[in-house]
């Protein structure tokens, strides 16, 4: 029996400066860039930056952490094996309440800590309920860079 306890996978991003960051609507199309498989409620509101003299007009000021942990315990110790199978565990860890990284993005998203954009500029490509899949098998990362593309030009615009 291995002294492995647990796993964290962890991402900084920034958060949005408390002194001119300003409401504004998330569509459908946004919020499922971000949360991809999951189902979670798309907030009514969040925050865009805008930009002010604290923040040196680009909208952010610090960052904070998004996480996932994975503990590991009998069941997950008894998956891992030396042909490591990333989606079974993956799948395990998931059934027994492990949050994903898109989950606990969204959920700083939804605080109005932090953009969609910013979110998905340091995540990787989600592995969903199924696997690899969710239009990530021939692109890796095309997917969450035109999402970012076209949310940095949002953000630009909002900021001009």
């Amino acid at each position: 029996r291995g002294t492995l306890s647990g796993i964290v996978d962890q991402r900084l991003v920034r958060t949005m400066s408390p002194h001119c960051r300003k409401p504004a609507e998330i569509s459908e199309a946004t919020w499922r860039s971000l949360t991809g498989p999951w189902k979670m409620e798309r907030p009514a509101t969040v925050n865009e930056p805008v930009g002010c003299t604290e923040c040196r007009n680009t909208g952010f000021r610090g960052r904070t952490a998004i996480y996932e942990m994975l503990t590991v315990d009998d069941a997950v110790s008894a998956v891992i094996q030396p042909e490591l199978n990333q989606l079974a565990i993956t799948r395990l860890a998931q059934r027994r309440g492990m949050r994903p990284l898109r989950v606990a993005a969204a959920r700083k998203v939804a605080a109005g800590l932090t953009t969609v954009a910013e979110c998905l500029r340091v995540i990787p490509p989600s592995i969903g309920k199924r696997g690899v899949g969710y239009r990530e098998q021939r692109r890796p990362h095309r997917q969450n860079h035109e999402a970012m593309s076209s949310l940095q030009a949002t953000e630009e615009k909002a900021l001009s």
